[in-house]
């Protein structure tokens, strides 16, 4: 179990009050909390005196992954946003995901407005270990859905009239189409050394999709990387942590950002 505390760049008495009780909270339950702090930047599409409070790469990155190592419950102190996009700085709002949507169906995210809202979230948490809420490599919710294209959060999921929706726009898991125009076929042979959970499901070691243009061409972001797939045959194998591994058969791949 895991508590992840993202406190704002600049944070009032009253705030920091919260941030001190929710650690509190989290002690009681022997878990020692970890503390995330977000960088505060204007998005670009809005305006110059309207800023926002970002996730580094790397912070984002290993929360994201952590998010299918363990049972982890994140509280925010304020709104806070991930690029979609690594490479944009500063970040564009609309190449940007609120932190409740990165993390989506992987953990429980919780806003804290006041401090009863902490024993709320950390009651939410209790019974998050044991219940399952995935049903297994045919939930669209294993999907790294911030690297999957749509402009839909999808927070309803599982809702049988959201889950047809999603099937009616993309596809049926095993061969999905994002809507940046890429093949997302899920692997037949399954490759990796780590055993990913999501949502209480425990999944097969190496689930991966083969990601590759559904056209002449198509571009990749994950929350640090961007990937250029040049033709119909290049293809990267991405996991449900949103990790991408390039394999030595594909060509026409290139990692763009960051170079080298």
């Amino acid at each position: 179990m895991r508590v992840v505390l993202v406190r704002p760049e600049r944070e009032s008495d009253e705030v920091a009050s919260w941030v001190t009780a929710a650690s509190a909270h989290a002690r009681r339950m022997s878990i020692n909390p970890s503390v995330l702090r977000p960088t505060r930047v204007r998005l670009v599409g809005e305006s110059p005196e309207r800023k926002a409070e970002v996730l580094s790469v790397e912070d984002a990155t290993g929360l994201y992954r952590s998010l299918h190592r363990a049972s982890v419950l994140v509280l925010a102190f304020t709104a806070i946003y991930v690029r979609r996009d690594p490479s944009r700085d500063p970040p564009a709002r609309r190449a940007s995901v609120s932190l409740e949507t990165f993390v989506g169906h992987k953990g429980v995210f919780g806003l804290v407005r006041s401090e009863g809202d902490i024993e709320r979230h950390f009651a939410r948490y209790a019974a998050w270990p044991g219940a399952r809420r995935c049903r297994g490599e045919d939930d669209p919710r294993i999907l790294p859905l911030h690297v999957f294209e749509t402009r839909r959060a999808w927070r309803e999921l599982p809702d049988p009239a959201a889950e047809q929706a999603f099937e009616k726009l993309h596809g049926q898991t095993r061969l999905l189409q994002d809507e940046g125009a890429k093949d997302w076929q899920r692997a037949q042979h399954y490759h990796g050394v780590h055993a990913l959970t999501v949502a209480g499901c425990r999944l097969r070691s190496g689930l991966h999709w083969d990601v590759s243009p559904a056209r002449r061409k198509a571009t990749l972001h994950t929350s640090n990387e961007v990937w250029h797939l040049s033709n119909r045959g290049a293809y990267l194998n991405v996991y449900p942590d949103a990790q991408v591994r390039r394999t030595r058969r594909a060509s026409g791949v290139k990692r763009v950002w960051p170079r080298g």
